[in-house]
Order: structure tokens, then sequence, then C-alpha cells
């Protein structure tokens, strides 16, 4: 399936009624920016280096509407050291009145 909107995403998975807990956004700062509105979790790899690079992804723990859940233990790759974070968006709930 190639869809070539955020519209038109947001309009597939409304119309094959798709749950929320089965949509990933994967991609680059452009479309993380885009889809995060829709967004109410966050799965975040979090590198504890800072890269130069042109475009960076909204940073979650400066953001007010984003709360961080829960955060594994520092890893380490290639001397490159690592956690994964999740984050939730504050206030957001599902139909049974859970943060989703």
């Amino acid at each position: 399936m190639v869809l070539n909107s955020v519209k038109d995403c947001v309009d597939y998975i409304n119309e094959k009624n798709i749950k929320n807990s089965d949509v990933f956004v994967i991609g680059g700062e452009s479309i993380y920016s885009a889809f995060i509105p829709y967004c109410n979790v966050a799965h975040v790899t979090y590198i504890d280096f800072k890269y130069e690079a042109d475009r960076y992804m909204l940073n979650l723990d400066k953001d007010g509407d984003w709360s961080l859940e829960l955060e594994t233990e520092e890893e380490t790759y290639f001397d490159i050291p690592y956690t994964f974070r999740l984050y939730k968006k504050v206030g957001k709930e599902d139909e049974h009145g859970k943060n989703i």
C-alpha cells in the first residue's frame, strides 16, 4: 500500500478501522514531524551523543505535551551509549479512560 500524504494515511487507518496500537511511524525527521500530532505514544532509541546534523527530531523531554514513562538501562553499541524510552502524550486516553 502506497499512501502519499499524512491525510491519506490517517484516512486509510480510519477507513480500515486499524487500531492505534497497530500503527508505527518510521522515518526521518520530516516524517516524524508530520505524524507527531497524531501520535499518543513514542518509542524512542535515545543515543547519548550529539551528532552534527541538519535536522533533528522534536525533543520530547522539552515538550510539555509528552511524558517520559519508561527508560531501559543504558547499553553500549560500538562505544555509543543508548537507552530505549517510552513517552506518552499527556492527557490522551482511549475509550476506556486509559492512557494510550
